[in-house]
């Protein structure tokens, strides 16, 4: 197994990935951009894959991502993995309005 990037009850993080990419829209104010960013979680028995879509900004960026984990970390390792997957989706929802978070899903690995 490699190595975990936060442990947890049963597993915890194995791999984080983060990509941000975007679409300019007007040319003179910006209407109708797209700033996406799109975040995978791998961990011992479930993958989350998060995307975020907002105009004007990005939603969340891998320094918000940072901050999270880090400020929360004593209260990651005493989660089980189902307990973050959802404790994460609370969180986005607290950063994201409904519309901007738009894909959040889990799939159990095994």
């Amino acid at each position: 197994m490699d190595k975990l990037l936060i442990a947890m009850i049963d597993g915890g993080m194995v791999n984080y990935d983060n990509d941000s990419y975007s679409y300019g829209g007007c040319p003179t104010c910006d209407y109708g951009s797209r700033y996406i960013t799109e975040v995978d979680i791998t961990l011992t028995h479930y993958k989350i894959t998060v995307k975020t879509n907002k105009m004007y900004e990005y939603v969340i960026s891998e320094g918000d991502m940072i901050k999270l984990f880090l400020s929360e970390y004593t209260t990651i390792q005493s989660m089980t993995e189902k307990e973050f997957t959802d404790w994460f989706k609370n969180k986005l929802l607290e950063i994201a309005d409904d519309d901007e978070l738009e894909t959040y899903n889990v799939v159990k690995l095994w």
